[in-house]
């Protein structure tokens, strides 16, 4: 499964400023822009990092160059989910879990309602197909707020860094033109 490295950096970048903001009881105002430097240069000079595999490409942890693979978009995850769970045996476990009052994942999609018209966006990238998420306490909506916090620099700087999470997982590249942004 992965995830747009420019949403995904930037889900890190958020998710990195709450940690570290309630570990020392404090409000961190490091920009988006520093954060890059310091995650380049690996230096987070006494800031609790947790999670680095959060942050670093997936490609660096996956095996993918030894084996076959099927790339799972989260930002797809409306298409694939109920598959994947009907294929894993999984669906049992789904509705006991789902019935008890917890979500992992629902797609919005309504197969007999639903035309292709209906989601030309998601289908062109330009949004997320329709669902609902579990909502934990990491930070969400980072997708949601591409626009704010990248500019052409930035985004060159992440294209570089996850060069091979968009290579292998056929994400669209992007340079920093907010009307050329695309989830995959």
């Amino acid at each position: 499964m992965t995830r747009n490295p420019y949403v995904r950096f930037l889900s890190s970048y958020q998710d990195w400023l709450r940690r570290i903001s309630i570990a020392d009881a404090t409000n961190y105002t490091i920009s988006f822009s520093e954060f890059v430097e310091i995650y380049k240069a690996r230096k987070f000079s006494g800031r609790p990092i947790k999670l680095i595999d959060h942050i670093d490409p997936v490609t660096k942890y996956c095996k993918f160059q030894r084996m076959r693979y099927v790339v799972l978009r989260i930002e797809e995850q409306a298409l694939w989910f109920d598959a994947f769970v009907n294929k894993y045996g999984m669906a049992k476990q789904m509705k006991e879990y789902t019935e008890g009052g917890n979500l992992v994942f629902a797609s919005l999609l309504d197969e007999s309602k639903s035309k292709v018209s209906d989601f030309v966006g998601a289908i062109l990238g330009i949004e997320e197909w329709p669902s609902k998420r579990y909502e934990s306490g990491h930070n969400r909506g980072s997708a949601g707020k591409i626009m704010q916090f990248y500019t052409p620099d930035i985004a060159a700087e992440v294209t570089a860094l996850f060069h091979d999470d968009f290579v292998h997982f056929q994400y669209p590249l992007w340079d920093g033109n907010p009307g050329l942004f695309r989830f995959v």
